[in-house]
This record gives structure tokens, C-alpha cells and sequence, in this order.
């Protein structure tokens, strides 16, 4: 594509990147018709959420060059997948503050308090530091403002932490605004989460994470960490009791693990 006409440029993609059995995914740019690559972004040992939107400012790359390449490589044997959707290539404005996610959202066990977060991303082209977070729950119950919390460089992302809250019983919505000075896009300014606080019961999902590896359909703990255990295989993996990965591990003797269910992991 001719971008000689511009002075930045910036990539933008959504996709679902799925880990497991050596599979990999790398993402660059030409600026000379694929006869020199920059490798932007790389992907292999954890999965991405679905979907997980990128941006990457090419101007080094791509401005002001008329041959401008962008290459999307996956490998794999027997591995699982890459999808890609939305590829964006753009000049952007200079001011885009957007909100992309906010927690807490599904269950919260009565009784119990949470620390809101709102994550913002920077899309424009410079950097941003004097901005506002509101967080507000409907029905009533929660209001807050974080002013200033940090600079954005632009297609970087900021997770701001609210004060923390002690929910009554209840369904609400939060709704989480960025409030930027000419702010050139309003479209993603808003972004919410539906919460529901009460008691669990059999069937609820407490809590969720995302596993450092796809096709792993047994898991266990043991009070102190979770394990899951790949299909078909000799590896098991290792978390702490919120999800976040350790190590991959191996148990001698032990090979070719087909588990049906929980019980049969460390049964």
C-alpha cells in the first residue's frame, strides 16, 4: 500500500491468538515491498483473549514509503490456531483516549469487596497525561473520579485502580467513562460490566482464568495451587490460586494423559 503521502501510520488488528503444542504467531511490516521485515509482535506460549485488539505505530517503518507490506505468520504442528479480523492501517488523529475494559464483572460473592479497574488505551498519536476516569454503578452505590492517573504513550494501554467497594446484594452495571480535552473520537470513550453480588450455589463460576495452554481438559487443586493437565500428553501445567501460570512440569512415569474429568487427574 502507498503511504507515501503520510507522516504516521499506525496498525491495528483484533484477534485470538490460541496456545498450545508449539504453535506460534508473528506479526511485521515492510517498508521496501518485503524485501526487509520489522517484526512488531510475537505470540507463543500464552493465549490472548478473544479478542484482544492491537495497535502499533509503523511511522518508522511505513511513512513516507510507497511499497508498505504488513505479514501475519503462524507455524504449527498439530497446534491449534490464529485468527486475525479488522486490520486497520491509518493515520490517527492526535487525540483518542478509549476504555477497553472494566472489573469487576459476572459474580461477586456477597458480603465481599472488590477493587474496580478500568483499563484505557491511548489511540491517537501523542501521548496523554492530564485526563479523567469516572466510574459509576447503576443503581446508585458507587462514584468515582481518578484524575491524572499516569501518561499514555500513543497505542499504549493503562490499567487505573478505583478505590475499593463493599457492593450490597444486588445487580448492577458499571459504566466507566474517559474524559480527554478534544478528544477526536467519543465512539469508545464508554465502555461497562454487569456484576451480580449474592450468595453462590451449586453451578456458579466463582472466578475464571485464562490457561497458558488450549486443549487441556483436566484440572485439580490441591489448596495451595491449580494444575491442569495437557490431553494426550506427559506435560501438566502450574498456577497459584488466582490463575496465574508457574511452570509447566512433568511426573515420571507419566505419559499420555487422557483425563475425562477433574477426578481423574491426580486420582
Amino acid at each position: 500500500m502507498d503511504c507515501s503521502g503520510n507522516t504516521v501510520v499506525n496498525l491495528q488488528f483484533e484477534h485470538f491468538f490460541n496456545a498450545g503444542y508449539g504453535g506460534a504467531a508473528e506479526v511485521s511490516v515492510s517498508g521496501d515491498n518485503g524485501s526487509t521485515w520489522t517484526v512488531l509482535g510475537t505470540w507463543s506460549a500464552s493465549s490472548t483473549i478473544n479478542a484482544q485488539l492491537e495497535q502499533y505505530d509503523i511511522s518508522s517503518v511505513a511513512a513516507g514509503h510507497s511499497q508498505v507490506l504488513v505479514k501475519f505468520n503462524w507455524t504449527g504442528d498439530y497446534s491449534w490456531y490464529w485468527a486475525v479480523d479488522d486490520v486497520l492501517i491509518f493515520e490517527p488523529v492526535d487525540n483518542d483516549l478509549g476504555v477497553t475494559a472494566v472489573s469487576p464483572s459476572g459474580l461477586v460473592m456477597s458480603g465481599s469487596s472488590v477493587t474496580p479497574t478500568v483499563t484505557i488505551k491511548n489511540f491517537g498519536g501523542v501521548s496523554q497525561a492530564t485526563y479523567d476516569i469516572t466510574l459509576v454503578s447503576t443503581p446508585a452505590g458507587y462514584n468515582q473520579t481518578v484524575t491524572n492517573p499516569g501518561t499514555i504513550d500513543p497505542g499504549a494501554t493503562l490499567t487505573v485502580i478505583f478505590p475499593e467497594w463493599s457492593p450490597a446484594d444486588g445487580n448492577y452495571t458499571l459504566t466507566a467513562t474517559v474524559n480527554l480535552s478534544g478528544d477526536a473520537n467519543a465512539s469508545n470513550n464508554v465502555a461497562t460490566s454487569d456484576i451480580e453480588v449474592r450468595d453462590p450455589v451449586f453451578g456458579d463460576v466463582i472466578s475464571t482464568f485464562t490457561t497458558e495452554a488450549a486443549g487441556c481438559p483436566g484440572i485439580e487443586t490441591d489448596g495451595t495451587n491449580i494444575y491442569t493437565a495437557y490431553w494426550n500428553s506427559a506435560n501438566f501445567d502450574k498456577y497459584d490460586m488466582v490463575g496465574n501460570y508457574i511452570e509447566t512440569f512433568t511426573v515420571t512415569g507419566v505419559s499420555q494423559v487422557r483425563p475425562k474429568s477433574s477426578t481423574d487427574l491426580f486420582s
